[in-house]
């Protein structure tokens, strides 16, 4: 299978999976539990696996459907993520879509962040210890003073929550990544 299966559908069998109900899904997602059913029967006929094993009285996930689960919560939840970070401020900032097009622009389609130091350094954190991250690209709006400013007021305050070392322990990148140094090829053995 080359394409990816109808989004609906997918998101019909996280619903389901996640409230083990089809009656729960439909009412989180505004339809009938009928056309739940259908969807999540549709997406198993193109994946050509059973995901639930339908019970008297309620589902239970197949191993199959477990497998498959932890990736499509995860792509629903970056969409979400993504979705709340270009858009979400947008409504409230009554942002116009010029507003929202030259904000996304500016970042390079990065995400952008803006506020105190102590506002940065909570969305670093909970990107670093909630998403897995293990990086981070900084894009200064304006050098040397963006960085400065970074260096200066953000990197503490992620020092203070220990997530930025103060000091290194090593003298080379090799010794700070705990890597050994490999032998020489050049020297015989």
């Amino acid at each position: 299978m080359n394409r990816l299966p109808p989004l609906n559908w997918l998101r019909s069998f996280e619903a389901a999976a996640r409230h083990d109900s089809f009656a729960a899904a439909a009412t989180e997602l505004h339809l009938t539990a009928a056309a739940i059913s259908y969807q999540v029967r549709s997406l198993e006929g193109e994946l050509g696996f059973k995901l639930f094993e339908r019970l008297p009285r309620g589902l239970r996930l197949t191993d199959m459907g477990r497998a498959y689960l932890p990736s499509l919560r995860k792509a629903f939840d970056d969409i979400a993520i993504s979705t709340a970070g270009l858009f979400g401020g947008a409504r409230e900032e009554k942002l116009t879509i010029r507003q929202i097009y030259q904000r996304f622009a500016a970042a390079r389609g990065q995400r952008t962040l803006i506020g105190s130091a102590s506002d940065i350094a909570d969305d670093m954190e909970e990107w670093f210890r909630g998403y897995g991250v293990d990086g981070f690209l900084f894009h200064p709006s304006h050098l040397p003073g963006g960085l400065d400013d970074f260096v200066a007021l953000v990197i503490p305050e992620l020092q203070s929550r220990g997530l930025f070392r103060a000091e290194y322990e090593g003298t080379t990148l090799r010794e700070n990544m705990g890597l050994e140094r490999p032998q020489s090829r050049y020297l015989s053995h």
